[in-house]
């Protein structure tokens, strides 16, 4: 039997590179090799048990963004090495994860890495992006890009320097919204060739006030990326006093303390594993309950296969990258990450040799 490199989790929330089984891609999967991984902040939560109940169990393979190449088409459409990007639910189900040399995925589930994009930055993309279109389109059904809408309606983005608030904000400008960024100052120039309208500082004390006065009172929709610390309180301030009022945030709230600054606004907590249709436990969460074929059904078929023509335009632009290493320093990446070290950009491990 094959094997293969893999972190896997030892059920105290670390884990270590160990030798698996290479997996076999099952009826409408494909085989892929990875060679790059990029990390998100809820990798290094999901082993030590900031999304569950207690640390991941041990056996696990960690990570979620992967780019690569298609090792086993398995009569898919898909080439052989052909270069493809995409996301997997990682430290759940035994034997899938992205920080690993190879990984199976449903071939529908993955977009086609353009030219002009490297295998580093199109690691960067998938999960991001994708909890920006649920949030967006899916929860508070924003307009999409490329579309003739004239409202120009206001959206604020807090966190927006953050892997998902990059990309909607870009999101935001292709559906012709005006973009509030909240974020620290020296990320704002980025913001703005990004796409955003407005840059606010969040250390500023008056950044709420601000926001009022430019949407004379009137913002509806705000997209809360950090959700700790105020930020949530400091959203439902800035958001108008009517029914339309909608916060989406992207960890747990709370909501009748949040009611008591604003009782207009609908508030919702949400996770994005969604896209891949599965029933989850994650049931604190106000998009989890039963299967979601709708989501599934909407990332694989709509906004998944923008991705492409988007890179290729230069319409979204992936995040700025820090190299950190290979598998054997995902532990360094977690450290990074958990400590604040990464500012407007993701970390990536090289896996292919």
């Amino acid at each position: 039997m094959s094997t293969m490199r893999a972190f896997i989790t030892d059920g105290n929330g670390g884990g270590s590179v160990q030798p698996v089984s290479r997996p076999t891609p099952g009826r409408g999967e494909i085989l892929v090799k990875i060679h790059y991984a990029a990390l998100n902040p809820g990798d290094w939560r999901l082993v030590e048990g900031g999304v569950a109940a207690g640390p991941a169990l041990p056996g696990f393979i960690s990570g979620c963004d992967f780019a690569g190449t298609v090792e086993d088409a398995n009569g898919s459409h898909w080439n052989t090495g052909h270069r493809i990007g995409g996301w997997v639910h990682g430290t759940t189900y035994q034997g899938i994860g992205a920080f690993a040399e190879y990984l199976t995925i449903g071939a529908t589930l993955v977009f086609s890495i353009p030219d002009n994009i490297s295998f580093q930055k199109a690691s960067t993309i998938s999960l991001a992006y994708a909890t920006a279109t649920q949030a967006m389109y899916r929860q508070m059904s924003l307009p999409e890009p490329y579309n003739d809408n004239h409202s120009r309606e206001f959206f604020l983005i807090y966190g927006a320097s953050t892997s998902v608030g990059q990309y909607a904000v870009q999101l935001g400008h292709l559906s012709g919204l005006r973009v509030i960024a909240i974020a620290s100052e020296k990320n704002h120039e980025l913001l703005k060739r990004l796409g955003a309208d407005i840059t606010l500082d969040y250390h500023d004390d008056d950044w709420v006030d601000r926001v009022k006065e430019t949407t004379q009172d009137k913002l509806r929709y705000a997209l809360d990326i950090i959700a700790e610390g105020g930020s949530s309180e400091k959203v439902a301030s800035a958001l108008g006093r009517s029914n339309e009022a909608h916060l989406v945030a992207l960890t747990l709230v709370d909501k009748e303390a949040l009611r008591a600054i604003n009782s207009y606004i609908k508030i919702e907590a949400i996770i994005t594993f969604t896209v891949f249709g599965k029933p989850l436990a994650y049931t604190m969460f106000d998009n989890v309950g039963g299967a979601t074929p709708e989501d599934k059904r909407a990332w694989e078929e709509e906004y998944l296969r923008w991705v492409p023509k988007m890179l290729e335009q230069g319409d979204l632009k992936p995040n700025h990258v820090r190299e950190v290493g290979t598998l054997d320093d995902v532990l360094e990446g977690f450290r990074l990450s958990k400590e604040g070290k990464l500012s407007a950009e993701k970390a990536v491990f090289k896996v292919a040799q």
